[in-house]
Parts: C-alpha cells; sequence; structure tokens
C-alpha cells in the first residue's frame, strides 16, 4: 500500500462504518415489537417471527464495525503521524484537507482545497498533490522502515 492510498483508505472506511451504523440502525428499528400478536390469554409472535434473523445480522454488522474501527484507528494513527513529519505545512494542509476533513456528505473538492491554500485548482490539483503525496510516501517509507506501509503490531507502524 502506497501513501496515497493510505490516505484513500481513511476516507473509505469512515464510509463504511457511516453506512454501517445506518444499516444496524434500520435492523435494530426493525426488531422493535410490531408483528405481536394478543390473544386473550396468550401473547406470542407471529409464526415468521425475523427477530432471530435480525439480530443475527446485527451481530454480524457489529463484528464488521469492529474490523473496520480498528482498521481506522491504526490507518489514522499513521496518517497522523505522517502528518506531523511532513516538513512543509502547505502539503499537510492540502493533504488533511483533501483526505482528512470533512464528513461523508461534504468532501473538500479541489476547488475548495485549493482556494483554502491560496493557489490556483488546477496547480494545486496536479502538481501540489502529487508533490505532496511524493514527500508523504518518502516520510510513510521513513517511519516503515520501506516495507510499504506492512507492520508488524509490535510497532508504531500498524497498518496490515
Amino acid at each position: 500500500m502506497n501513501a496515497e492510498e493510505l490516505f484513500k483508505n481513511i476516507r473509505e472506511v469512515r464510509g463504511e462504518l457511516y453506512y454501517l451504523e445506518r444499516r444496524e440502525d434500520y435492523l435494530t428499528q426493525s426488531m422493535l415489537p410490531g408483528a405481536i400478536q394478543y390473544d386473550k390469554d396468550n401473547v406470542q409472535s407471529s409464526p415468521s417471527d425475523p427477530m432471530a434473523k435480525y439480530a443475527e445480522r446485527i451481530s454480524d454488522i457489529e463484528d464488521v464495525r469492529q474490523e473496520r474501527i480498528k482498521k481506522l484507528t491504526e490507518d489514522s494513527y499513521l496518517v497522523q503521524r505522517i502528518l506531523q513529519e511532513m516538513p512543509t505545512a502547505l502539503y499537510r494542509l492540502l493533504l488533511e484537507l483533501r483526505y482528512i476533513e470533512g464528513d461523508l456528505t461534504h468532501r473538500y473538492s479541489w476547488l475548495e482545497v485549493a482556494t483554502e491554500i491560496g493557489y490556483d485548482e488546477q496547480y494545486t490539483r496536479w502538481d501540489l498533490h502529487h508533490a505532496a503525496i511524493e514527500e508523504a510516501q518518502r516520510v510513510c517509507d521513513e517511519i516503515c522502515g520501506n516495507e510499504n506501509i506492512q507492520q508488524k503490531p509490535t510497532n508504531e507502524c500498524d497498518i496490515v
């Protein structure tokens, strides 16, 4: 994995987590009472009670969410280390705006990034971005010992 992929993965995993949370909320809402039949003295759920199926799906989603949270935490730690060690504040700001800042409903466009850092959109997108990614890769290689971001859990570059 290279540095640019690492930055993009942060954004993608955040999107996956958002989707998984929405899906889990939907399934949880589906489990609320609604299919209960009240017959005189007996109260029972409908013959095709989906509660067990929903509970299993929620459990599976929670497992995936926990994996994604772990990956996001590990990736975020490495990205923060890379950003802290970047020698140029301009490159750091460009990468933060493009890949880290914003939320899932609004991601900074190249025009917004360029406006924020005070450069032309085309220059920002093609020249500055390329230079920032190259510098991030150099820093990443230094941090991870040229192992292309393959780390071991015992060191501080734990992204697999």
